[in-house]
This record gives structure tokens, C-alpha cells and sequence, in this order.
């Protein structure tokens, strides 16, 4: 199988396909990868926020799930809401209105259509394509509404490591990582979706260059790499332009301690990471572990959230108005989601539920968000209000995830 370390990916894979002989591999990298990286909603420029205060958020983790009803929220929400659905040995990717008044098939060919991402201008979606006859993962897109048939944008031997697709500001390219020619190293490639022309923006490096994500005003591409360290286990986040140039360091390093997962904020001012550590010593030089802000114009950092453990997760996401950041958290298990104010403040526990909480994604209003939680394999995808801590799934029935909601 092509397509590893690709968290839910894989595992609707695996469970829908078992017949085909898939199944995730195991490529050696410089820090575990995790789930996909949620795709960011371009919005109106939100102000830059200063944080106030770190709270530390214990390890206290729910094991029975919370009660919720398959009632449809009286809320009124904008936008359409992309997702994979699971149908035997069909998986397809559907678009609807949160309210499910309007729902769309917009992918019905072979293999595994997922990790549905919109374009910041809500027309198009990118998505992988898993075909177990070629054994080829494959990067297609869409049409949101439906009208246009989907098409293939990557080459035909498709992409082997990528765990994201992050979208350019003016909707023609896409980047991700992917393994380097003739190594085992992680490199950025971009590629126009217009001309498949894929071009490898880090070619220079020779070490692990990873988790692409591109600034909502499309200026820059941040990325997490560990080209200046000596050692494994101590990553941080860089910056470079769309053609691979100015590349510069903008997390500090600090012994052992991994800077991961970058996410801009909506006025592309800021990106929040996660900082953590191999050694699981949280104490050590640079600590402590949790939730970072780091600023553009300065590279100052500051600490929103204390982590007194963690593991490998998706990145933090921010609310398109930029007062909110969501990010799951807990265990190998057991994630669940939280809500904490940019500006500093009290985290707030949103899902209680047993397995994994994954891949948020925010309604274009900051009202609402989508994700995922995952029990023994299967998919459910939830709807939840970032001040109240009742998620609802949105399906009266599983076998639906990776949400997507668009600008």
C-alpha cells in the first residue's frame, strides 16, 4: 500500500477494503506522523492576538461516552459541509448543508475517494483516491457542486507518504509532503492543479521536511523540518515562499523538544504548534510541553495551553474570526476535543466520547464545528458548538467522516 502514516485514511482503507490486501506500512521518520491536517477556512483578517495566560490542561481522559442525541440542531449554519461516507465496499465523498436539507454525491468512481479539502474559494475539493488494483494513492479534484466529473491532478503513480493537501490562496495549487527520490527523507512538493505540474520545493534538503500548510493570504508555506539539528526528535517550524525561496526558522530550538503541526491564523500573522518532547521529559530545556502561539513579525512565542502528556495528534484549528482554537488531545485511545480563546484563557473539554476525536473543521461563522470520532474502525461525524460540551452526531447512522466545512 502507497499511502502510509495517514492516520484515518488508512484505516477506512483497511476496514472497507480487507479483501484487497491493504494494509499501512511503516516508514522510519524523524517524529511520528498523525492524523490529517485539518484544512484551514480563509476568512476576513482577524486581529493579532497577544495571549494572556497559560492554563495547564490535566490528562484526566472520560471513558464513557456522553449521551447525544441524532436530532438536527435548530441552528441555522452557512456554508456546505464536504465528508467521505462509508457504504460497504463504496466510499465516496458527498457535500451537504449542515442541516442536511441539501446533500450531493460528487465522487463515484473506483477505489477509496477521502480527506476531502476545500479550495479557499468553496468551488473546488482535493481529495486522495486509493485504487487497491494499482496499489496507487492518487490526488484528485472535484467539483463542489457536482456538475463537473472529478479529475485526476497528480501523476498517475500518485503520492506514497502525503498526509494533507493545503490549498494556495488564488485555488490553483496544492502542497504536500511526500518521499524524496531515491531516499527515505520527506520533501514539500507543490502541485498546479491546472497543468499537473508538480515541482519539489525543498530539493536542497537532505533531511525530513513535512507538514506543508499554506497561509491564508497565500504569502508564505510554513512546514515543520529538522535540516539544522544533529539529532533526531527536535523539529521546528520554518517558513518559505510559494517557489521554495527565503526559507527562514521561526520556532527556537531547545535540546530534545519537537515543534510540530504548525496551523495559521486566519490574518496569517500567527501560527499555533504543538511543542513536545521523545525523550518524555517535560521538564527538560525548552519545556514545557502544550499548545504554542509563535508571531511572524517577531518570532516571539508564547504558551496558550500545558500539556502534562501528549502524543502525535492533528493540528490546532483556528475559528475563521481568529478568537478560537480547537485541537484534540488525550492518549494513543482516547482523544477528545477542546476549545481554548486565542487570547489565552480556560480550555473547555467539548466531547467526552470513547475512541478518537479527530479532524475539526469550522463552520465560515465560528458558530459551529465538524469532526470525527473513531471507535474500533468505524467513522461517526459529529456537530458541536465550541461553548457547549454536547456534540451531536450528524447521521443516524456511522460510516461518515473526514468534515470538511467550506469558506
Amino acid at each position: 500500500m502507497h499511502l502510509r502514516n495517514c492516520g484515518l485514511g488508512l484505516i477506512i482503507i483497511g476496514s472497507v477494503l480487507t479483501g484487497c490486501g491493504a494494509g499501512p506500512g511503516a516508514d522510519a521518520t524523524s517524529a511520528p506522523l498523525a492524523t490529517p491536517v485539518p484544512t484551514l477556512v480563509v476568512a476576513p483578517p482577524a486581529p493579532t492576538t497577544t495571549i494572556t495566560s497559560t492554563t495547564r490542561l490535566t490528562t484526566t481522559l472520560a471513558t464513557s461516552a456522553t449521551t447525544a442525541t441524532t436530532g438536527q440542531s435548530e441552528v441555522s449554519y452557512p456554508g456546505k459541509i464536504a465528508y467521505t461516507n462509508v457504504e460497504k465496499n463504496n466510499v465516496n465523498i458527498y457535500v451537504m448543508t449542515a442541516d442536511r436539507t441539501y446533500q450531493k454525491q460528487v465522487t463515484n468512481g473506483a477505489g477509496v475517494a477521502f480527506q476531502p479539502q476545500w479550495s479557499p474559494d468553496g468551488h473546488w475539493l482535493a481529495y486522495f483516491n486509493y485504487e487497491a488494483k494499482t496499489d496507487a494513492t492518487t490526488i484528485w479534484v472535484a467539483d463542489g457542486t457536482g456538475v463537473q466529473a472529478p479529475r485526476l491532478v497528480s501523476p498517475p503513480a500518485g503520492v506514497k507518504t502525503a498526509d494533507t493537501l493545503s490549498w494556495s490562496a488564488d485555488n490553483r495549487f496544492l502542497v504536500y509532503q511526500d518521499i524524496q527520490p531515491n531516499s527515505n527523507q520527506r520533501d514539500i512538493y507543490r502541485l498546479d492543479i491546472t497543468t499537473s505540474e508538480l515541482v519539489n520545493l525543498t530539493v536542497d534538503s537532505p533531511k525530513f521536511d513535512t507538514s506543508p500548510t499554506w497561509s491564508p493570504d497565500g504569502k508564505w508555506i510554513a512546514f515543520v523540518s529538522d535540516r539544522t539539528n544533529q539529532s533526531k526528535g527536535s523539529d521546528s517550524i520554518w517558513l518559505m515562499t510559494p517557489d521554495g525561496k527565503q526559507i527562514r526558522e521561526l520556532t527556537a530550538q531547545a535540546g530534545t523538544w519537537e515543534n510540530t503541526k504548525p496551523a495559521w491564523s486566519p490574518d496569517s500573522q500567527q501560527i499555533a504548534f504543538y511543542r513536545w518532547t521523545v525523550q518524555k521529559n517535560f521538564s527538560a530545556p525548552g519545556a514545557p510541553a502544550g499548545l504554542w502561539i509563535v508571531n511572524l513579525a517577531d518570532n516571539q512565542e508564547q504558551q496558550l495551553v500545558d500539556f502534562t502528556e501528549w502524543l502525535p495528534s492533528d493540528a490546532p484549528v483556528w475559528s475563521p474570526d481568529g478568537k478560537l482554537i480547537a485541537f484534540d488531545y488525550g492518549n494513543k485511545d482516547d482523544t477528545n476535543i477542546w476549545v481554548v480563546p486565542a487570547q489565552g484563557g480556560k480550555p473547555t473539554q467539548i466531547s467526552k466520547l470513547p475512541g478518537g476525536e479527530k479532524y475539526i473543521s469550522w463552520s465560515p461563522d465560528s458558530k459551529a464545528f465538524v469532526f470525527t470520532n473513531l471507535q474500533q474502525d468505524v467513522l461517526t461525524l459529529y456537530l458541536a458548538q465550541p461553548d457547549q460540551a454536547d456534540p451531536h452526531p450528524i447521521f443516524e447512522t456511522n460510516g461518515n467522516g473526514f468534515g470538511d466545512w467550506s469558506p
